[in-house]
Formats: C-alpha cells, sequence, structure tokens
C-alpha cells in the first residue's frame, strides 16, 4: 500500500492505491484507488473519476510501479484543478477589495502590470508584478485579476469615474487635467481613486472565467 500526496487538487490531499492493476481500458477498478481529504476524511471512491480521468489513474499507476522515483517527482501536474472549487474558495475568503488591492501592489505604472494570484496549495492570494514579456514558467498557481500597467494611458474611464460632479464643475475652472486635479484638490490620490473605480466595476462571473480558463 501506498500514499501519493496531493498538492494541487483542492478536495483531494491523497491518494492510496493497494493494487495498480489495471485493466485495457486504462482505467482502475474502484476497490483499488482511494482519496482522501486533508483531513483524512475518506471521499466516496465512486466519484473519483471527479477527479481523475482516466487517464491520469493511469498515470498513477504507472507511477506507482516505476517506485515514484523518475524525475524526482513523477506526480507533479497529474492532477486536474476543479475550478468551480477554485471559486467558491475565493469568494468565501475575499472581496473585491482583496482582490483589487492585491492586484495594485503589483502595478508599478508603465512598467509593470499588477496581478492577484491564487495559490492552489495554500488557498491564499498573493501579489505577482510582470512586464509585458515576463511570465512565470511552469505556473500552477491561478491568475484572478490582473491590472494593466497601462490603465492609466487607455483612457478607460471617463471623468465621472474620476470625480464627482462638484468635482468635475471645479475642475473646469481651473487649468489642470483629471489626474493633476485629485492630488492637488482632493484628500485622495490617483491610485486610491484607481482603487474604488476598479471595485466599483468588479465582476465576479469574469474571475470565474479566468479561473475556468485556467484550470
Amino acid at each position: 500500500m501506498k500514499k501519493i500526496p496531493v498538492t494541487n487538487n483542492l478536495k483531494v490531499a491523497y491518494v492510496e492505491i493497494i493494487d495498480s492493476e489495471y485493466n485495457e481500458t486504462a482505467t482502475i477498478g474502484n476497490k483499488d484507488v482511494y482519496a482522501y481529504d486533508k483531513n483524512n476524511n475518506l471521499l466516496c471512491v465512486s466519484k473519483l473519476k471527479n477527479y481523475f480521468s482516466p487517464r491520469q489513474l493511469h498515470k498513477i499507476a504507472d507511477s506507482l510501479k516505476r517506485g515514484g522515483q523518475e524525475g524526482g517527482n513523477t506526480m507533479e501536474n497529474v492532477y486536474k484543478i476543479d475550478a468551480a472549487d477554485v471559486y467558491d474558495i475565493v469568494r468565501e475568503k475575499y472581496d473585491e477589495s482583496d482582490i483589487v488591492s492585491t492586484a495594485m501592489a503589483g502595478l508599478v505604472h508603465g512598467y509593470k502590470s499588477g496581478e492577484a494570484v491564487f495559490d492552489i496549495e495554500k488557498h491564499t492570494i498573493y501579489t505577482r508584478s510582470l512586464g509585458a514579456s515576463e511570465y512565470v514558467p511552469n505556473d500552477k498557481d491561478i491568475v484572478l485579476y490582473t491590472i494593466d500597467q497601462n490603465i492609466l494611458g487607455n483612457s478607460c474611464f471617463v471623468d465621472e469615474d474620476w470625480l464627482t460632479e462638484e468635482e468635475i464643475a471645479d475642475m473646469k475652472t481651473k487649468d489642470v487635467s483629471v489626474f493633476e486635479y485629485i492630488e492637488k484638490y482632493t484628500d485622495d490620490t490617483v491610485e486610491s481613486r484607481l482603487q474604488e473605480i476598479l471595485e466599483f466595476y468588479f465582476d465576479w462571473d469574469e474571475i470565474y472565467r479566468s479561473i475556468s480558463y485556467q484550470a
């Protein structure tokens, strides 16, 4: 009997395979494969196919026959992430402000875009900052939200997004831009107003689509 830890599946903590025999269709009998959650509770074996495809089960059995030694970690990237589970965890633990502020922390205007990234092992979000040509090779985590490095120069938002009606009227009496007005004549900064705008337009459906695309 061997236990294989599962580090990138949101429901399964580890699997046990008592008998790694498999049939011609590359499926493993339900009685041979057991999946457990993080509290060592046995998950319903009959639903194992919801977590792993027959091809993935074949890889597990193959890895056991090789003793799990090939490449140092033959189980890496075998398991599929469930997009609905990721979404539910994010919704339960975080709100719009958390996600936007996490991405804002990585934004360097004109140089690096800011990302809010979900760590699929720790179930937390963290900040990532990437330039236009930068990327993370073999990335296992999920990018939830991105703020483009050129967002202030893309004319994404109108004056009414940035200022109140009273502020717009006052700005017209002064020879300043919207950003100059915010910095000189309000108690806010451009960054704080940008965060408010992004939170206002935040779309959870878009977050789910982003997760589904990467999962």
